[in-house]
């Protein structure tokens, strides 16, 4: 008997890859989880966004606002999704 395999996550795309923000400017991210199937979903809203630096770039990681980043002061920050595991 065949049994589907349960597709799993294999990346986390984020768009825009790359954003230069302005102290007090703001952008919404938006994730997509890329499947071992090569299928995609948009998981913005159920990804747990993470900032490397909260005294330069923020990010929101609640309801309806998920994945909007926020300029603070100079300097660089990585923005990560995370969902099912993968980072």
């Amino acid at each position: 008997m065949l049994r589907p395999v349960p597709a799993t996550v294999t990346r986390i795309d984020l768009t825009p890859a790359d954003a230069l923000l302005s102290k007090g400017s703001t952008v919404k991210m938006v994730a997509t989880a890329v499947y071992n199937n090569n299928t995609t979903k948009v998981i913005t809203t159920s990804a747990t966004w993470t900032s490397s630096d909260t005294s330069i770039l923020t990010v929101n990681d609640t309801s309806s606002t998920k994945g909007q980043s926020k300029g603070l002061a100079p300097g660089t920050a990585t923005v990560s999704a995370s969902f099912s595991g993968v980072t």
